[in-house]
C-alpha cells in the first residue's frame, strides 16, 4: 500500500506518528509535516491569512490555499491509506483521497480541545464542529486515545472510533528503592489548565523530604515565566529544560512519583489518557493523577498509584500519607503492567487497521 502520514507536528511533537512509522516497513509511506524531508513542505502563513481564516470559520468553512503542498518530485496522490494526525487538515486530504481512505487519528476531542477560553470556542470551536458533524461521518475510520474520548464523539457525531493508546517504547528499566527525598516529576507543555502552580504549592509546604522536577516546553511563554517566579524561592523545586523523547524514559527512571493533577476544566482532561502517563508507567514510577478523571481510574484500576482533587492542599495530603515501602508496591505494580503497554501493542493494532479492506468497518456504528 502506499500511506500517507499527515500532521502539522514534526516527528518529536506527534509521537503517535512517529511510534506508527515503524510498523509500516513493506509500505510505501510519505510524510506530510513541517520539516518532512520529501515531497511535501509547509506553506507559510501570514497574519492576515491567520485572521481570515478565523473570521470565516464563524461563517463555515475557512477560505484558504491548502496548509501544504508538494514540492521535488511530486507525489501521485494514489495513496491507499491516509492518516490525519490533525483535524485542520482533514479539508485538505480530501481533496487528495476519496473519504474511505483516510483514517483520522483523533488525538483529542477537537470541538473542546480549548474549550475553557472563550474567544477559542466562539471561534475555532465552531470550526471543529462543523468538520466534526459534515466529514467525520464520511471517512474510513477514526481511532482516538481513550473510551471516554471515544464515547463523546459517538454521541455527538455518530460515528463509533477504535481506541488506541499512546503506549511508548518498551524499557528495560527495573523500579529502584525510594529514598528520602521522595522525587517527584511532571513533564509536558506549559498549558495554564495543566495546574502546574497547585504541583508547586503543594511540594513546597511539604518541605525538603520531597522534591519537585518540572520539565516544561514552552508552549506558553508568560504562564512558564510565572512558574520559574514562583519555583524560585523553593529549594526543593525546579524547572529543567524538555527532554528528547527517545532519552525521555530512562530521565524519568531516576524520579519516584509521576503528577498528572490537571484541573478538569475541558471534556480533553477529564478524558486524556496522555503520553506521560505511559511513560510514567514505563519508567516504573507510582503516578498520581485527578480523581474522577479517565487517568486517575486507570491508576486506580491498575494499582500503579492514588488519586487526589486538583487541589495543592489535596495533593499534599496524599503526598504526607505515603511511606516509602507503599511507594514501592506502586512502582512494582507499574513494572508488572509495563510489558502489556508498549508501542508493539499500538503500532500492531494500528496496521491492522490500515490494512483493513472492509472500509469503513471500524468507526460506523453496528460493526
Amino acid at each position: 500500500m502506499r500511506i500517507l502520514l499527515a500532521s502539522l507536528d514534526t516527528r518529536d511533537r506527534c509521537p503517535r506518528l512517529a511510534r506508527l512509522e515503524p510498523f509500516l516497513v513493506g509500505h510505501e509511506v510519505d510524510l506530510m509535516f513541517d520539516g518532512a524531508p520529501a515531497h511535501w513542505v509547509r506553506r507559510k502563513e501570514s497574519g492576515f491569512d491567520a485572521i481570515q481564516r478565523c473570521f470565516a470559520s464563524w461563517i463555515g468553512w475557512p477560505s484558504r490555499k491548502p496548509l501544504f503542498h508538494p514540492v521535488g518530485a511530486e507525489p501521485a496522490f494514489e495513496y491507499d491509506r491516509v492518516v490525519c494526525f490533525d483535524l485542520l487538515l482533514l479539508p485538505d486530504l480530501l481533496e487528495l483521497v476519496e473519504p474511505s481512505k483516510i483514517v483520522v487519528d483523533a488525538r483529542e476531542y477537537y470541538p473542546a480541545q480549548f474549550g475553557d477560553r472563550i474567544k477559542w470556542r466562539v471561534t475555532w470551536g465552531r470550526w471543529h464542529h462543523s468538520v466534526c458533524r459534515e466529514l467525520l461521518p464520511k471517512v474510513g475510520g477514526i481511532v482516538t486515545v481513550s473510551q471516554g474520548v471515544a464515547e463523546l464523539y459517538a454521541q455527538r457525531y455518530g460515528v463509533r472510533p477504535k481506541v488506541l493508546c499512546s503506549f511508548p517504547d518498551a524499557s528495560k528499566v527495573e523500579p529502584h528503592r525510594t529514598g528520602k527525598p521522595i522525587r517527584l516529576v511532571h513533564h509536558g507543555n506549559t498549558n495554564r489548565n495543566r495546574n502546574l502552580e497547585v504541583m508547586i504549592s503543594a511540594v513546597a509546604s511539604l518541605g525538603n523530604e520531597y522534591s519537585l522536577d518540572l520539565l516544561l516546553v514552552p508552549t506558553d511563554r508568560d504562564y512558564l515565566e510565572y512558574l520559574r517566579k514562583k519555583a524560585q524561592t523553593h529549594a526543593n523545586i525546579k524547572i529543567l529544560e524538555p527532554v528528547d523523547r527517545g532519552d525521555l524514559v530512562n530521565v524519568l527512571a531516576g524520579y519516584d512519583i509521576g503528577l498528572f493533577v490537571p484541573r478538569l476544566v475541558t471534556p480533553n482532561l477529564e478524558h486524556a489518557l496522555p503520553n506521560k502517563l505511559f511513560e510514567f508507567i514505563q519508567a516504573r514510577l507510582m503516578i498520581i493523577a485527578t480523581k474522577g478523571s479517565d487517568a486517575g481510574d486507570l491508576v486506580i484500576e491498575k494499582k500503579v498509584g492514588e488519586v487526589c482533587d486538583a487541589t495543592a492542599k489535596s495533593l499534599a495530603r496524599v503526598l504526607a500519607n505515603l511511606t516509602c515501602v507503599k511507594i514501592d508496591q506502586y512502582k512494582a505494580a507499574a513494572h508488572k503492567c509495563a510489558s502489556t503497554m508498549t508501542s508493539n501493542r499500538y503500532g500492531e493494532d494500528y496496521r491492522l487497521i490500515l490494512e483493513e479492506r472492509q472500509k469503513g468497518k471500524v468507526m460506523r456504528r453496528g460493526s
